[in-house]
């Protein structure tokens, strides 16, 4: 078995198991959600995350959307059905998918703890911007989860430009909480820094 090192890497290994797991694969796209699949007579909508809460991580709708296949499930209070390919248990799982009603109740509720973390952080910076310190750990988290990706997606995931990544990043690896090695970036310390 292939260990995937990011969210690409589950979506090979998916694919490379699913018809032993009892899954076709329809199709797989790049906007959310990424796959549509299919098992007996139901069809899925699937995302494909490397740790299943980057699921509400990125913001995903869990109205538009039936299953996460992940590799690690880090996220037990998620209301969609998770398969975690680390372990073989997930070729057998029975899909229970959540009602429309439940499906609401959470994609409200992470809205509005998203709304209450950035009003926290607007509070705590005094102004409309996050703290350069929380920027730096939303940024070590998604280097965390996606350990190839370039500075220009990095810039978008954090909402800052290419060459302030750059400079970010390098602050980082100066500090010894970040490494760029021939697998992508890896995270040393993903605990917040100072101010």
């Amino acid at each position: 078995m292939m260990i995937p090192e990011n969210e690409l890497g589950v979506v090979v290994e998916f694919a490379r198991q699913a018809e032993q797991a009892g899954f076709e694969i329809i199709s797989i796209r790049s906007p959310f959600p990424d796959a549509s699949i299919k098992r007996g007579a139901v069809t899925y909508r699937a995302e494909f995350e490397y740790k299943a809460s980057n699921f509400n991580v990125h913001k995903h709708d869990p109205r538009k959307c039936d299953i996460i296949i992940c590799w690690e499930n880090d996220w037990p209070g998620s209301v969609l059905p998770v398969l975690a390919l680390s372990g073989a248990e997930w070729k057998q799982a029975k899909l229970a998918l959540p009602t429309a009603t439940e499906r609401e109740v959470s994609y409200w509720k992470q809205r509005a703890l998203r709304a209450e973390r950035k009003r926290g952080k607007t509070r705590a910076n005094g102004q409309g911007q996050q703290s350069k310190a929380a920027v730096l750990d939303v940024l070590l988290s998604y280097l965390d989860s996606e350990p190839k990706a370039s500075l220009a997606q990095a810039g978008r995931e954090i909402k800052r430009s290419k060459s302030t990544v750059a400079n970010y990043t390098g602050e980082l690896i100066d500090t010894g909480r970040l490494v760029k090695n021939g697998q992508g970036w890896e995270v040393i310390d993903n605990a917040q820094g100072g101010a």
